[in-house]
């Protein structure tokens, strides 16, 4: 249990890995993000995706698609992929 632990720990602390930063203006900008599986399959890709503050964005696709898994990394609970993500800097 202890060794699974420390990997679950390490995920995402070595490159490859999604790169979290703040950025001036209101936009969420995604720039060259692949999210994967646990097991490596890739499943979204983005070279570079802009959500403007205040607007809304509608998502779609089939179930498995990683939908959800795209709002998991967004809010840095998702480790597996690379890519940067900004978010303003007052964002919640």
């Amino acid at each position: 249990f202890g060794d699974a632990m420390k990997r679950a720990q390490a995920l995402g602390s070595e490159p490859p890995r999604i790169e979290h930063s703040s950025r001036e203006g209101r936009d969420l900008v995604l720039r060259g993000v692949k999210l994967r599986l646990p097991n490596g399959r890739q499943i979204v890709g983005a070279g570079e995706l802009v959500f403007p503050a205040g607007r809304s964005t509608l998502v779609t696709g089939p179930s498995g698609s990683g939908k959800s898994t795209l709002f998991r990394a967004i809010a840095d609970v998702w480790p597996y992929g690379e890519g940067q993500i900004e978010a303003p800097r007052d964002a919640r």
